[in-house]
């Protein structure tokens, strides 16, 4: 019995579409685009600064939370100000996301953005 679902596992295994492992294997691999040289360097600076703008933004989220707490730890809780800091922190992921999307859409050809536009929620900001 084990003898026969060992073989079902591996027949099964052996008939699995790995196309999509193939295609598009990492998160935020951008191999599937195939970037020409130019466009290689210019990601990579790209990449760079949206590293060093998501740590920027890690940052102010701690600092927000920080002052989340402090506010709900209060003696009186006022709405508004979680409302502010809710926003400002969705301002900024905004902003990351904004500046580093328009940047990749100046890199890229018509062609390469609609292969890219299938994993754009990879770079949404958490």
């Amino acid at each position: 019995m084990k003898f026969l679902l060992i073989m079902i596992l591996l027949f099964s295994h052996a008939l699995s579409d790995d196309d999509y492992k193939k295609e598009h294997s990492y998160s935020k691999d951008l191999s599937y685009l195939r970037l020409n040289s130019n466009q290689k360097y210019e990601t990579k600076i790209l990449l760079k600064k949206y590293r060093k703008d998501i740590k920027k933004y890690r940052k102010l989220k701690k600092k927000i939370e920080k002052e989340k707490e402090r506010v709900f730890l209060s003696n009186k809780f006022y709405n508004n100000e979680i409302e502010d800091l809710n926003t400002d922190l969705s301002i900024k992921a905004s902003r990351v996301e904004n500046s580093f999307l328009e940047n990749m859409y100046k890199i890229l050809t018509p062609r390469q953005r609609m292969k890219f536009v299938k994993y754009i929620n990879e770079w949404e900001i958490e």
